[in-house]
């Protein structure tokens, strides 16, 4: 997915109606998007391949696999140069062919047009004719044998005879004005080949920038698809963990209140018990303190007075702890 894809699929998420139809479409652009990442990844790899087989055979040794795609500098330097060489033949033969034409009767442009159709005609010519993928150095070295090399030539060849046609004068100008023809129209003839091979021998030479241009333009494709489906896939698991929490949340909420609810309950409930039993009375108490005192004398008295002495004074204290701890317990009720 491209970058204005992405962002017309933004827009369309935040101006979605309701939450069932921005979920839809979330999940439509999910699963366009992992497509769409896996597509580029097979791409990049068929990029990537193609690459080190071109450059093996460009350098005629071996290449690693994981070799980085990128354009060779020497090769872009020469492409650059051919191409700029090839521009400004161009223009020279634009220009004769606009001064031809005109001197014919005919309109300047259409010379224009007629020299720039021929020398593109010419270049998509020369590279199905000369242009081996298997052997690429070979491909170069026929096209400079066979075309760029008679093209300069007879450029050379028009050039000098143009300029020895300033200097001739009188009979022997008429004398020479066939070959004066001839080297204008070779000059024409040799401007249109020598562009349209140079066109043909940069566009070998720039194999590596076109390879290193377009899988850099699949590898941003594919981060910005990639983080898009991963920003997706996030926001996806939060809503899916919002909803998911929500009413358990509740539940355990109302299930904890409920519990906290019935405790209170059952301890209000058992310190009312409690508190309304009924208690030993002050009589009662008062007797029993007295047998105690009566027992302690009476066995101070015997022979074991000693050990009976002993026992009783722990079963006050066991008294004493009762009602310490039956206190503790009133008070804990009441709190609650």
């Amino acid at each position: 997915m491209k970058f204005g894809e992405i962002a017309k699929a933004r827009t369309a998420l935040l101006n979605a109606g309701t939450t069932a139809d921005r979920n839809q479409l979330r999940a439509t652009l999910m699963s366009h998007l992992a497509k769409d990442v896996e597509t580029l990844g097979q791409q990049m790899a068929t990029v990537r391949a193609d690459y080190r087989r071109k450059l093996e055979r460009w350098r005629t040794q071996d290449v690693p696999e994981n070799v980085w795609v990128s354009a060779l500098p020497s090769d872009m330097h020469d492409s650059w140069l051919y191409r700029m060489t090839g521009v400004f033949a161009l223009l020279c033969e634009m220009a004769l062919a606009a001064w031809i034409f005109n001197w014919l009767g005919v309109g300047w442009w259409m010379g224009v047009a007629t020299a720039l159709g021929i020398t593109l005609t010419l270049h998509g010519i020369f590279l199905h004719l000369f242009d081996n993928p298997e052997r690429p150095k070979e491909a170069i070295h026929r096209l400079r044998t066979r075309v760029s090399l008679p093209a300069i030539f007879g450029f050379l060849v028009a050039l000098a005879v143009g300029v020895l046609a300033r200097y001739v004068q009188g009979e022997l100008a008429v004398l020479l004005l066939p070959a004066f023809s001839f080297a204008l129209w070779l000059g024409t003839l040799s401007l249109v080949i020598l562009a349209a091979s140079l066109f043909t021998v940069a566009h070998i030479q720039g194999w590596s920038a076109r390879h290193e241009k377009q899988y850099r333009e699949l590898d941003r494709e594919e981060r910005a698809s990639g983080a898009f489906l991963e920003e997706l896939r996030a926001e996806d698991i939060r809503s899916d963990a919002v909803v998911s929490r929500s009413p358990f949340a509740g539940a355990l909420s109302g299930s904890i209140i409920e519990h906290l609810r019935h405790g209170g309950r059952a301890r209000r409930g058992a310190s009312h018990r409690r508190n309304s039993r009924p208690g030993p009375g002050i009589g009662e108490r008062l007797r029993h303190s007295g047998d105690v005192r009566e027992r302690a004398k009476s066995c101070s008295r015997g022979s074991t007075g000693g050990r009976h002495l002993a026992h009783v004074r722990g079963h006050q204290r066991e008294l004493r702890a009762a009602r310490a701890h039956r206190s503790l317990g009133h008070g804990q009720a009441r709190i609650a």
